[in-house]
């Protein structure tokens, strides 16, 4: 089953049409839900004085918010779609193309890109905006990617990549609504083509710094499994269980929260027969070596309650965003690297302003390497390895590169050793 949201202006028989070939889309299914939201959505948010309420100044009508699943997919298998309502003239879109996911215990190498804070790049009529955040090294990465995926668009070949996991800080549309409808634009030859997986950043949810919007476009236009929509999920992809948390919407650190029990429910059931990594991911970040207190406290909250369950289920890594820079721990436990634990990645470096002013000048023993650049990870899953690489949206270059063992050893290919 895979989920297809899509945006028109009206509510009308909206569908998904799909099948194995361009010209047999012989499977069609309905739209599960058609949602919109008003600007009078968002005035329940409560914004500090001295914030303005952009979300409420700026709102442009999204349109009609559609939702289709194609079901009974035949795992690792091309399908063609096209997504639209037979009941209007010229309502139908183009025709895209998939590849499927696996099956549950079909447990096959693949690779997938992860990345947090990208933003978007500015469209000309749109700098009329005061207060406009523009994220011009956003549309590096999409780019980028975009090259990566071109002959999986054409179907010509398999997606180089799996799909993609969005750390948060989706589109800093920060109350603009506008710069919804141009992430939209900027990811779709990505999302049409492989998965988008995201989390909640503080820029859709939190009522100062998302001017406003307090989750209610974030929540409408992505996906949750969870209704009424809870900004935290799992899901199994080959080898991987995959952990998306928030740090946002009951954050994961206020210890009587359901997310936290949820978490723990999860952790428990995984099956490491069939999932031998467990990765965890969200948007503020577990370590960072920066100087800001505020970010320091939080990072410590988060440990609190998370690193004892890392601890007792055995978690292999985790990703994270928020700040926006690089940096990657050793195997570490509450502040120390240890022979067993996880590795703590930050990667908020989709696009939005990189901040090297923001790492503390004393490098702390956990943090291996950081640094600060446009990028995203590259990561390449097999049944006994977990090979990271961090890439330079600009110019394609590998700033980072290590490999996790089932072993237990780290392979550091930036440093050239391997450590227990």
């Amino acid at each position: 089953v895979i989920n297809l949201m899509w945006v028109n202006g009206v509510n009308a028989t909206p569908q998904v049409q799909y099948g194995t070939s361009p010209d047999k889309l012989e499977h069609c299914e309905a739209a599960v839900s058609t949602e919109t939201y008003s600007a009078t959505d968002m005035h329940v948010c409560h914004v500090p004085k001295r914030f303005p309420n952009l979300a409420r100044d700026y709102f442009m009508d999204p349109g009609m918010i559609h939702s289709a699943f194609m079901r009974g997919l035949q795992p690792k298998t091309r399908y063609y779609y096209r997504f639209g309502s037979p009941s209007l003239e010229g309502g139908w879109s183009a025709v895209y193309t998939f590849v499927s996911a696996p099956a549950p215990a079909q447990t096959l190498d693949f690779k997938w890109v992860v990345f947090g804070d990208l933003g978007t790049v500015q469209w000309p009529d749109m700098s009329r905006f005061p207060q406009f955040w523009d994220a011009e090294a956003s549309g590096h990465t999409t780019d980028r990617l975009n090259d990566h995926l071109k002959a999986a668009m054409n179907g010509q070949e398999d997606p180089e990549f799996d799909f993609v996991l969005h750390t948060g800080d989706i589109s800093y549309a920060i109350g603009f609504a506008p710069r919804w409808e141009q992430f939209s634009w900027q990811t779709q030859q990505i999302a049409t083509t492989i998965p988008y997986l995201v989390s909640d950043g503080n820029h859709e949810v939190t009522s100062e710094d998302s001017y406003g919007e307090c989750g209610v476009p974030f929540s409408k236009r992505f996906y949750m499994p969870h209704k009424p929509a809870k900004y935290y999920y799992s899901i199994d992809y080959s080898h991987v269980h995959l952990v998306v948390l928030s740090t946002e919407f009951q954050p994961i650190w206020e210890a009587s929260n359901k997310q936290l029990r949820w978490l723990e429910q999860d952790l428990a059931a995984v099956d490491r027969s069939i999932t031998p990594w467990i990765v965890v991911s969200g948007h503020r970040p577990l370590y960072i070596s920066d100087y800001h207190s505020d970010r320091v406290k939080l990072s410590g909250l988060q440990k609190r309650v998370l690193e004892p369950l890392f601890q007792k289920y055995d978690v292999s890594i985790s990703f994270w965003g928020h700040i926006h820079n690089y940096e990657r721990t050793c195997k570490v436990l509450y502040g120390k690297c240890v022979d067993k634990g996880p590795v703590s990645v930050l990667v908020g470096t989709g696009g939005k302003q990189t901040t090297p002013q923001y790492f503390a000048r004393a490098q702390p023993a956990w943090s291996v390497r950081r640094h600060s650049a446009y990028g995203y990870g590259n990561v390449t899953v097999t049944r006994d390895t977990f090979d990271f690489q961090f890439v330079d949206s600009k110019d394609g270059t590998v700033q980072d590169h290590f490999t996790l063992h089932r072993n237990g050893t780290v392979e550091d290919h930036w440093r050239g050793r391997s450590t227990g």
